[in-house]
């Protein structure tokens, strides 16, 4: 009851809706009512109240359900959807969808609720994508999980992990994809420490299944390649992460998060067009370090392999430079710009509509720094 009086008093709401199953397999979707609550206090006279108004189980998937399900809880509330002045849910097409999305039907009942993209999940699912976007992704990502997987089903296996590297291991979330960086960087911090506590795996009583996935990462870890792969994502997931935690913040506001998802597009941009032979060189630093391959192992065969004499040294010389400059342009082509053009494209698609939000609405923050006549064109449209 007092929410919604809280609400009738505040007249003006933005409705936040987003679903999940529960341990009973029911889809649970929660209804948050978001409005400006008028308080008792001298120092904060106005506050931005988002409230829990109920849980409604919904089955059905199409944008025209959830619409309907929304509706009718708003009807059973008594809440008019005429005083509804925004509406935010995940970017899942079945919510965004221009036509058929919930919020073209619920912008059908009321032209001014003005839709808004959950910017954390949209992050979600730009990486989401890019981690299926290349043969090389999946397989690190895949490799990564086993290896957590592996560890966490023995307390002995754990404790011979523990001994080898000073931190954790950490389980993929795919709620909060961002979060993958806490997965990826153990790998890319200690991946030497992760070979040995395997090789120590190896020697215990496994099936075998087991003890064949553990060749097999051990392999897989000892890779040029692998070494390579954790260094590019944990230079792409660390700032999607710092990104992710200011969007979070309970006090962000449109124009901050607008900024840094622009920043962060930026900052990637630089990573792809000019981070590539600066990562490539640290990682056969490291690789030299630690005594490990330095050389690319090539996802395909070349269809064409020259014939040389193995006593013809400058022939087999020069025929081994080309194949790793080969390697070294084929990895960069088809994994490093391939994954950097899938996250940099879908967030520049993704979050348009953050930028278009914030530029109808500037007006109202940025007025002090306006001239006049600025100020009556910004407002002017706002109003349209």
């Amino acid at each position: 009851m007092v929410i919604l009086e809280e609400r009738e008093k505040a007249r003006y709401y933005s409705v936040i809706v987003d679903a999940t199953p529960d341990s009973a397999h029911i889809e649970q979707t929660a209804f948050i009512l978001r409005y400006v609550h008028e308080t008792e206090e001298e120092s904060e006279p106005y506050k931005v109240q988002e409230r829990l108004l109920c849980f409604a189980d919904c089955t059905k998937k199409s944008g025209k359900d959830i619409a309907e399900l929304i509706l009718s809880t708003l009807k059973r509330y008594e809440i008019p959807i005429e005083d509804c002045k925004g509406q935010g849910y995940d970017n899942g097409s079945n919510m965004k969808g221009a036509y058929k999305g919930a919020q073209a039907f619920i912008l059908s009942a009321n032209s001014e609720a003005v839709y808004s993209a959950c910017t954390c999940h949209s992050l979600n699912l730009c990486g989401e994508q890019a981690a299926e976007c290349c043969p090389a992704a999946i397989t690190f990502f895949g490799a990564v999980q086993k290896l957590f997987n592996i560890f966490s089903s023995s307390p002995q296996r754990w404790d011979i992990l523990k001994n080898k590297i000073p931190g954790s291991l950490h389980s993929m979330s795919k709620t909060r994809w961002s979060a993958r960086v806490d997965s990826v960087r153990p790998v890319a911090a200690h991946l030497p420490g992760i070979v040995e506590a395997l090789e120590e795996v190896i020697k215990l009583n496994l099936t075998a299944e087991c003890h064949r996935d553990v060749e097999g990462l051990k392999k897989y870890f000892k890779s040029f390649n692998c070494l390579l792969l954790a260094s590019v994502w944990y230079k792409i997931l660390k700032p999607i992460d710092t990104v992710n935690r200011v969007l979070q913040n309970r006090g962000e506001t449109l124009d901050v998060a607008s900024k840094n998802l622009s920043q962060l597009i930026e900052d990637l941009k630089v990573l792809r067009n000019d981070g590539w032979d600066k990562i490539f060189n640290e990682v056969l630093v490291v690789a030299e370090n630690i005594g490990w391959p330095q050389q690319l192992e090539e996802e395909e065969k070349r269809s064409r392999k020259r014939k040389r004499a193995a006593d013809e040294d400058d022939e087999v010389c020069d025929d081994n430079t080309e194949h790793e400059l080969h390697a070294k342009t084929t990895f960069k082509n088809k994994v490093f710009n391939v994954i950097l053009d899938s996250v940099i494209g879908d967030m520049t698609v993704r979050f348009k509509s953050v930028s278009d939000l914030c530029r109808n609405f500037s007006v109202l923050w940025s007025f002090k720094e306006m001239q006049d006549d600025l100020i009556e064109t910004k407002s002017a449209e706002l109003v349209q």
